[in-house]
């Protein structure tokens, strides 16, 4: 089964964004993660196939930064909640 999650990001100067993930986690087949992000510049996705991915290792493939200030976008900048 794939199933999809979002991670809202923002920016220290406001601006929004979005990482999404999907993942194969369906019992009996090759698990993978593909990650899209929208709203910043920077790569657009990336994944592992097989296996999976730490955020930190997916915010250093994509190297996104803000269209707005330029500043980059790191894991921290995730919002909780």
């Amino acid at each position: 089964m794939v199933q999809k999650t979002t991670f809202k990001i923002e920016c220290s100067c406001g601006h929004i964004g979005n990482l999404s993930m999907r993942e194969n986690d369906a019992p009996f087949s090759t698990q993978w993660e593909r990650y899209e992000l929208t709203g910043f510049n920077g790569g657009s996705s990336c994944g592992k196939d097989p296996g999976c991915m730490s955020l930190k290792e997916v915010f250093s493939e994509l190297a996104p930064t803000c269209p707005n200030c330029n500043q980059p976008i790191i894991e921290g900048n995730i919002k909780k909640g």
